[in-house]
């Protein structure tokens, strides 16, 4: 005898669906729910990334070990003193830089990266920033010194009448 659970569609009518079933043994065949995510881009692997994912959000992550993912993160266990003596001074910029490592993190994670092409993912969004800085910058001298020529411009027209 097997049991078929229920779901409720958007008409509010229950309809009996054979993704999830049970037989005599009490055992649940997932198979079609796993095709059917797999469809959209959704493994099974995934699914467990978001599990722990969520369950060391609500339990507040694992503690970690004095130093050990310290060198991943690119943080240097040397300077533990300095970091707890520094931590009153967190400058809004740092405060954002540590901001867009947690994003950069996160979208290493969506997008299913290891921890090594995550490294790397990291890295080369920290060159992007600085180059879009930089960018911004000389995009800002640009400006700056076009006005100075228009208006040196202006002054010699003037003069010259």
């Amino acid at each position: 005898m097997s049991k078929r659970f229920a779901y409720l569609d958007s008409k509010s009518n229950t309809k009996k669906i054979p993704l999830l079933t049970k037989n005599k043994s009490v055992i649940v065949n997932v198979n079609p729910i796993n095709l059917a995510l797999a469809q959209h881009g959704i493994t099974s692997s995934k699914l467990r990334k978001i599990g722990a994912d969520h369950a060391s959000r609500i339990h507040g992550g694992i503690p970690e070990e004095p130093g050990k993912d310290k060198r991943k993160s690119g943080l240097n266990p040397d300077n533990d003193l300095m970091e707890l003596t520094d931590q009153k001074h967190l400058s809004d910029s740092i405060a954002s830089k540590q901001k867009d490592i947690r994003g950069i993190e996160k979208t290493a994670w969506l997008f299913g990266l290891d921890e090594q092409n995550a490294g790397a993912y990291k890295a080369l969004s920290g060159q992007i920033r600085k180059l879009k800085k930089k960018l911004d910058d000389y995009h800002s001298q640009h400006n700056t010194l076009e006005r100075r020529v228009k208006g040196r411009i202006t002054i010699i027209r003037d003069s010259d009448h």
